[in-house]
Parts: structure tokens; sequence; C-alpha cells
């Protein structure tokens, strides 16, 4: 835990919690089973992608977002992405929003597929709460993210490490770029998931702004 750059009194929480036996993973909480019904399914990938980050980056603070991909009618191929929400630490001073169930859907191309998750970092000072996201400039980049992690369903285009996407138009008048970009999440290795006919790699990536 001090490695990751807890306070301390986050430290001895966990520390104590650890050493009775009583340490319950995100995935596992009910309150979140709730939240994410896909949790209590057997074979979930949701629930793998959470134990990872959880282990990788440290305790997952909320789900602070949920949608679906269904628009008008249902089907088959729906699923959901939910936006899970990393409190700043010592280690890492700011909010960490990551999509978990993006990578339900495989992004296919001519000769390559991907099924990813994305990321994108925020000041510490950033106001995440229900009241400022209702406002533009606070709520613009969970719909970013959300726009980016539908935009291969919806179009079918292929999506993968080191893409970049055009957002003009689509973010308030005082954010001054015009792209971003698909990058490694550094210091969040893929997840390999062993499935009937072949293995399935969990990419993590983070969205960074091109400015002109």
């Amino acid at each position: 835990a001090l490695e990751r750059g807890y306070s301390i009194g986050k430290f001895k929480e966990l520390s104590v919690s650890l050493f009775k036996g009583k340490y319950i993973r995100f995935s596992e909480d009910k309150k979140n089973q709730k939240l994410i019904p896909e949790f209590k399914k057997k074979d979930s990938d949701l629930k793998l992608i959470c134990n990872h980050i959880e282990k990788n980056l440290g305790p997952i603070t909320s789900v602070i977002e949920k949608r679906s991909s269904a628009i008008n009618k249902k089907s088959k191929d729906d699923f959901n992405i939910y936006v899970l929400h990393l409190a700043p630490s010592l280690s890492n001073p700011h909010h960490t929003l990551i999509t978990c169930g993006m990578s339900s859907h495989t992004s296919k191309g001519e000769n390559a597929e991907s099924n990813l998750e994305i990321s994108i970092k925020l000041p510490k000072e950033w106001k995440l709460d229900s009241t400022s996201l209702k406002e533009e400039n606070h709520n613009w980049p969970l719909k970013s993210l959300l726009d980016t992690a539908f935009y291969p369903f919806y179009t079918g285009a292929y999506l993968d490490i080191w893409h970049s996407i055009n957002c003009k138009g689509s973010l308030p008048s005082k954010w001054d770029y015009e792209s971003t970009v698909v990058a490694p999440f550094l210091g969040l290795s893929d997840l390999k998931i062993p499935k009937k006919d072949k293995e399935k790699i969990v990419e993590f990536s983070i969205l960074m702004p091109i400015y002109k």
C-alpha cells in the first residue's frame, strides 16, 4: 500500500482488513454486484477486469456512470459499459476514470482485432460530484470517454492502440485541441482471458490530447 502512495489512514485500513482476512475486492462487494450485475456470473470478464485494475492500480472508489449499447431496442449483442473511478493517491495525484465493459465488443480490422478498455486522467481538483457532472465544463471528459468507448460498436470502425480520433466540435470552446490518441496505459498490462476458441487479450489504454 505504501508503494502505491496511499495515505497513512488508508494504509492502516487496508492492513487491518488484510490481517483479519476481511478484505473484499470491489467485484465481490454486494453493493457493487447490484450496480454491475455481470459480477455475479461465474465466467464474468468484467469481474476479471476489475480485479486486474484493482491489483495494479489500487482500490476502485466507485462506479461513476453506466451506459448500455442498446439505443432503441434490445438485441443479443447488447452490452453495458461502466466507468470506474479511482480517487487520487499520493503516488498518483489524479482522478482516474476507466471503462469496464468496452472489451465486450471486439473491434475488427482487415487483418487484426482488438478488445480495448480506455481511460482518462483528470487533475485532483476536478469536480466529479453529481451536480458538477451536469455542467459542460466538468462532464466533457466523461462524455468523451463514453463516446470513444462505443465508437467501434456503433460505426463498425476498427479502433486500436495509437489510433487517433477527431473530436473537433465535441469539447467546450476553451479546450484548444481537436483530436485524441489512444495510447497504452503504462503500468497496466494486458489481461489475458482464456476462451474456448482462443485467448482473449484485453488491452488497457488512455486517451491523450493532440494539440494544434
